[in-house]
């Protein structure tokens, strides 16, 4: 295997470990949640810098509905995370403490809805490019609803 490949897997690996930390929020307390935070963010960077091509060949191609829906799908992720990285460096309380938030203060409540659209966006388009496992996907999309 190529080392480009066993770093995509190392890297991707590294990000699903990390996910499922950071969804253990009350577990791991709020100083470990903001450094794997962190850590996640660069592992995003590295993942769209060893990814280049894909968002290269974008505009790319013929596109086919599963072309379509996974666009669609990589677009909704991508601004998923750009809204919990901007809210997470908004309601930073230990790793980010010298930006000055005060100005931003009244962004607060609303940091995490920054995202809310976009997962909504996600999941749907999950339920429609899935043809066998609709159910876990409405599952999810329930959940979505109810957060906030």
């Amino acid at each position: 295997m190529k080392h480009k490949a066993i770093l995509k897997i190392v890297v991707d690996i590294g990000m699903t470990v990390m996910l499922l930390f950071l969804m253990a929020y009350e577990l791991i307390g709020e100083a470990a949640h903001e450094w794997l935070g962190i850590g996640m963010f660069v592992f995003f960077v590295i993942h769209h810098i060893l990814n280049r091509k894909w968002s290269r060949s974008v505009f790319k191609g013929k596109y086919t509905l599963f072309r379509i829906w996974q666009t669609i799908l990589v677009i909704g992720i991508l601004l998923t995370m750009a809204g919990s990285m901007y809210s997470g460096v908004i309601l930073s309380k230990h790793t980010i403490p010298s930006i000055n938030k005060g100005k931003h203060a009244f962004q607060r409540p609303k940091a995490l809805l920054g995202w809310r659209p976009a997962m909504r966006i996600t999941m749907s388009a999950a339920i429609l490019a899935s043809k066998n496992r609709i159910a876990p996907c409405q599952s999810m999309v329930r959940i979505a609803d109810n957060i906030g």
